[in-house]
């Protein structure tokens, strides 16, 4: 018997301006999101503008998003999707519209 738990990302598929498919981390069972949400590509790139939470994306709560120091497992919960996690993306996308602007 064989015992696991735990979730795969379902990523769906990604393309760039010209229909090219982008081949993600995600498909190569890595992680979908880099520590600030943002969706990889293979070689672990971020892909501009393109953000990912969920229990399955493989973001690690890091430094002011709270845990322990020594702790390198995932943490979930609505509250810090809802919250911290949630106003870092916010903060971001409102980052570019603001570099955009200027």
């Amino acid at each position: 018997m064989i015992a696991a738990l735990g979730y795969r990302p379902i990523a769906m598929p990604i393309a760039d301006r010209d229909g090219v498919q982008i081949p993600l981390a995600a498909h190569d069972g890595e992680p979908m999101v880099d520590r600030h949400c943002r969706i990889v590509d293979a070689d672990g790139t971020p892909i501009p503008g393109l953000y990912g939470l969920g229990l399955a994306a493989g973001f690690v709560p890091w430094a002011p998003l709270g845990g322990e120091c020594s702790f390198t497992g995932q943490a979930n919960g609505l509250w810090l999707w809802q919250n911290d996690v949630g106003l870092m993306i916010v903060d971001q996308v409102m980052a570019s519209k603001a570099m955009a602007a200027a």
